[in-house]
């Protein structure tokens, strides 16, 4: 199997060599409500052809009034998934949404290859979450 594609079975459980579709994968929340985070995402990812993964940044209660709780998930378990994943299926494109957190903003912005196996994480900030990188990393040193 080549590490940039993956097999997808066109007929159920039965395995369809000659089908290759691109992966990719995001690291994001994840909505109770199913409008956004890594479920928009995958949505997303499957309308354009693309075989989605996740790696999970953080659980929300969630609707469409309102985020009523946020539970993190440990920045240890965020790297873990993405190893695990990078390993067996390696997905040739990231997109990022809520890392909820500065210390998992770090990690990957630190060291985006870190732990991806061969392949290369490659992470792009926007401006927004830039400025919330650079002013964690200020914060710290005071």
């Amino acid at each position: 199997m080549s590490p940039s594609n993956i097999h997808v079975s066109l007929r159920g459980s039965e395995r369809n060599e000659n089908c290759r579709v691109p992966c990719a994968m995001t690291i994001a929340g994840s909505d109770s409500g199913g409008g956004a985070g890594v479920e928009a995402d995958l949505k997303t990812f499957s309308a354009l052809g693309v075989f989605g993964t996740c790696v999970i940044t953080a659980i929300t209660a969630q609707n469409t009034r309102g985020v009523y709780e946020v539970f993190p998930v440990p920045p240890r378990l965020v790297k873990r998934q993405i190893e695990v994943v990078m390993d067996d299926i390696r997905a040739q494109s990231v997109k990022t949404g809520m890392l909820y957190s500065s210390e998992i903003m770090e990690r990957l912005y630190a060291n985006p290859s870190a732990n991806t196996g061969s392949k290369q994480l490659s992470t792009q900030y926007s401006e927004r979450e830039q400025g919330m990188l650079s002013s964690a990393k200020r914060t710290k040193r005071h």
